[in-house]
């Protein structure tokens, strides 16, 4: 089976994979084609601390928490130390870096308001039934498309295996014109 697998390897790498060349003009025709595929939504840099609260005593406490927390930060304190202190998320230990996040990642509850924020802005005390969270937006980004820069390595991935999938399937079929084969 080994050797079975090893030649059906070889085969292919001579019949298949070594006839591949993908243009540039090709690339550039599929970016200008699939406009869509490329597109990013707005996007903010955020950081979050979350409380969650599971009783209505330690929802108070939890308040009280997150007002503190609040008061800390906006007297100088660093958000990302206040999250790796006091955060119960699971960005805790990365000082409550989200990263770049779409709105479609979020919460409805949590969209609104860090979309709103400008760049260096904390949020308010935002509840939800089972947390409170507080936001800081580190940047903003508008929605747009990415460049062909960015996207070639994809783009080329995607128009390999493309036409790999199309040289595989020529190929098996010219072995099947050549060769009889008889069921039992």
């Amino acid at each position: 089976q080994t050797r079975d697998r090893f030649i059906i390897s070889q085969l292919q790498a001579k019949n298949i994979y070594q006839e591949l060349i993908i243009s540039p003009n090709k690339l550039e025709a599929y970016y200008l084609n699939h406009p869509d595929e490329f597109k990013v939504e707005d996007q903010v840099k955020l950081r979050m601390i979350v409380l969650n609260k599971a009783t209505e005593a330690e929802a108070e406490t939890k308040r009280a928490l997150a007002g503190e927390i609040s008061s800390k930060i906006k007297q100088g304190a660093a958000f990302a130390e206040m999250a790796t202190v006091y955060s119960d998320g699971s960005k805790r230990n990365e000082g409550g870096d989200w990263g770049w996040v779409e709105r479609r990642v979020l919460r409805k509850e949590l969209a609104g308001p860090a979309f709103a924020l400008k760049p260096g802005e904390l949020s308010e005390i935002i509840e939800t039934p089972g947390e409170i969270y507080l936001m800081l937006v580190e940047d903003k980004k508008s929605a747009h498309r990415k460049s062909l820069t960015e996207v070639r390595p994809e783009i080329e991935r995607l128009l390999m295996t493309e036409e790999q999938n199309r040289l595989r399937k020529q190929y098996i079929d010219r072995l099947k014109k050549k060769t009889y084969v008889r069921y039992f």
